[in-house]
């Protein structure tokens, strides 16, 4: 009998603040407090791409004063993986 090994990664709870935002959003996903490579890649609802920043100490802030009004998705991604996908609405 054969076996497939995977590398499983669990999903991360992250939460955006203030969330709905117009100025500056605060990205949090505390339990990659203590990793290092890890981003947020913030997307329009057609999944092009907006921006990616990188996660300090399991959070990262964000200049959306520069956004349209309307709804955006962001990922939470840990080496090249998305451990989080969530939404996010500018004001």
């Amino acid at each position: 009998m054969l076996g497939i090994k995977e590398n499983f990664l669990p999903a991360v709870e992250s939460k955006a603040y203030p969330n709905p935002s117009q100025q500056w959003v605060t990205i949090e996903a505390a339990q990659m407090q203590f990793e290092k490579n890890c981003e947020v890649r913030i997307s329009d609802v057609l999944g092009k791409a907006l921006g990616t920043y990188e996660m300090q100490n399991g959070r990262c802030g964000v200049d959306v004063s520069h956004f349209n009004r309307g709804l955006y998705n962001y990922q939470v991604i840990y080496q090249g993986t998305v451990l989080s996908n969530e939404k996010l609405v500018i004001e």
